[in-house]
């Protein structure tokens, strides 16, 4: 932006300084609301893949009888079972038999 001449002749030293420094600032606005606006349209144009699941579009917008698709999930890294470095926990099937027929007989 420039300072118009009739109005920049006017000015004092001090004043016109103030204003260049103001219209710089303006200029740095102006240009970060064209960079949020351009952000802000492409987040809001409508996804063709757009569905109820994935948007705020109402259930009823989808096809009855349209199948949704089915979430992947990443999974665990950790592998199922004992883990390595971990020690053995086992029970003496025969003992825990015993110790069962004992606690039933003491109900009869």
């Amino acid at each position: 932006m420039i300072i118009p001449p009739d109005l920049e002749e006017e000015m004092t030293p001090a004043v016109k300084a103030f204003v260049l420094v103001l219209l710089g600032r303006i200029e740095q606005l102006e240009g970060k609301v064209r960079e949020l606006e351009a952000k802000v349209e492409k987040l809001t144009k409508k996804d063709p893949r757009s569905t109820p699941d994935n948007s705020s579009l109402p259930p009823s917008a989808q096809h009855p009888h349209a199948k949704s698709k089915a979430r992947k999930s990443k999974g665990s890294q950790k592998q199922t079972g004992a883990q390595p470095g971990h020690p053995k926990h086992d029970r003496d099937s025969q003992a825990s038999h015993r110790k069962m027929k004992k606690g039933l007989a003491s109900f009869l």
